[in-house]
């Protein structure tokens, strides 16, 4: 490793980051030389799960990474981001005595499931705020370099609108929905946020709001591979608007057709 030209160092590391993270941060503690040549590499692929802190660290990293950068600057080209890891980050208040005993009538369970519930529900608000902050600044910072992003929305309503676009994104897959905070609708028109994309994955929950196809059709124009799961009979339009795209009525130019 001590012998070998940094061009293939660079390439070496680039192939060996596509962990999420840990491979980059152990060969930044090797020596100083690897950990000058693996920069570029160090946050190629990323995972960033169930904490708006863990959010806001790494944003502080990436960026003091990119300061220290002298030549190729580190650049997120691969995301996995989740807001929902089953409420694990969610506060867990300490049990007084009284809630360890069993509820002597069914109107002091009922209490005790509804004093529960409100306190999850304000604990889910103080994280829905967090979010707000941190999300904006984590897809402003990467959206232009990205080459696939796998979001997982599903729990989480983030409210804040982004303004950019998506110009080297391939690979997209979204568990819950349209991203909130990139609405199509505010956006410019003219703008076409995903014109690179050519693998869209769509996995529909309960919870989601409709998704219009014919956005997607403006929007991705490239598209060459579209999935979709857990698919229902409503919202009516996501339905509707599927069956336009699948049977030619709006163009994805590259897209398979179904036959009639």
């Amino acid at each position: 490793m001590d012998k070998l030209a940094v061009e293939i160092l660079f390439q070496i590391f680039f192939y060996a980051c596509t962990d999420g993270g840990p491979t980059g941060c152990s060969l930044a503690l090797v020596s100083r030389r690897i950990r000058e040549a693996s920069r570029p590499a160090r946050f190629y692929s990323v995972a960033l799960f169930s904490s708006p802190t863990k959010v806001e660290k790494f944003l502080q990293a990436y960026q003091r990474e990119r300061d220290h950068s002298l030549d190729m600057l580190p650049r997120v080209r691969h995301l996995w981001l989740s807001y929902d890891e089953n409420g694990h980050d969610l506060p867990q208040p300490s049990p007084s005595p009284e809630s360890l005993k069993a509820p002597i009538s069914r109107a002091e369970f009922l209490a005790r499931l509804q004093r529960r519930a409100q306190t999850w529900r304000s604990a889910h608000a103080s994280l829905d705020e967090q979010y707000n902050r941190v999300i904006p600044m984590l897809i402003l910072a990467v959206a232009a370099d990205l080459q696939s992003l796998a979001l997982n929305h599903e729990r989480w309503r983030n409210t804040t609108v982004v303004r950019c676009c998506f110009p080297r994104l391939r690979e997209l897959t979204l568990i819950g929905g349209n991203p909130i905070f990139l609405p199509f609708s505010a956006m410019e028109e003219g703008l076409v946020l995903y014109p690179s994309l050519q693998r869209l994955h769509l996995i529909l929950t309960p919870v989601c709001k409709k998704i219009d196809f014919l956005d997607w059709a403006r929007h991705a124009p490239m598209l060459t591979h579209l999935r979709v799961s857990r698919l229902d009979y409503n919202p009516r339009v996501t339905l509707e608007s599927l069956e336009q795209v699948i049977c030619e009525c709006i163009p994805f130019p590259s897209l398979p057709r179904k036959r009639r």
